[in-house]
């Protein structure tokens, strides 16, 4: 899989290369990505670590079905340092038929 990131914005520099204005405020940092796997009869990953990850609005966590990259249903649960991911059905209900392998990547917005 690659992840691909984009910044954008508005530098203004002075002639002797200063910076007089900038919107950098709107760039991400990518943090990690990889593979976890929920098993058949459970519904919640195990504690996935990711070195740098805070517990905050900053920190987005996106999970996919690894097997056809589709987007999934489930709530993710940020602690520092490390996330869980859990499974739901449409209705809301946790979803513990199968065992799959979901992908995960983690930014950080400015």
């Amino acid at each position: 899989r690659e992840l691909s990131l984009m910044s954008y914005g508005l530098e203004i520099r002075t002639t002797n290369g200063n910076i007089a204005f900038t919107t950098d405020d709107n760039l991400m940092t990518y943090y990690g990505q990889g593979t976890f796997v929920i098993t058949n009869n459970s519904s919640t990953s195990p504690s996935v670590t990711v070195s740098g990850l805070l517990n905050n609005s900053l920190f987005h966590v996106y999970v996919v079905d690894n097997s056809y990259g589709q987007n999934v249903l489930g709530v993710v649960t940020k602690a520092n340092g490390s996330f869980t991911f859990q499974r739901q059905t449409s209705s809301g209900s946790a979803y513990t038929t199968g065992t799959m392998t979901y992908f995960y990547t983690v930014i950080k917005t400015s």
